[in-house]
């Protein structure tokens, strides 16, 4: 779980960077971002989101 966390963290820190920054710098931000979210990282942000997805819908049904 704190696979999902850590990743969905710098999913938005890498996010919020590459929008503030200019040149260089929010070329290589784009660059990492989309590393995490086309790489190994999405697979543990995917599966985090569909786990929690899943956890509430069946807590809402026992509910």
């Amino acid at each position: 779980m704190s696979y999902v966390v850590i990743a969905f963290l710098l999913l938005v820190f890498t996010s919020i960077r590459a929008f503030v920054l200019t040149g260089n710098s929010q070329l290589k931000e784009k660059e990492m971002k989309q590393e995490i979210v086309t790489g190994t990282l999405d697979k543990v942000v995917l599966g985090g989101f569909l786990g929690l997805l899943i956890a509430v819908v069946f807590i809402g049904l026992v509910f």
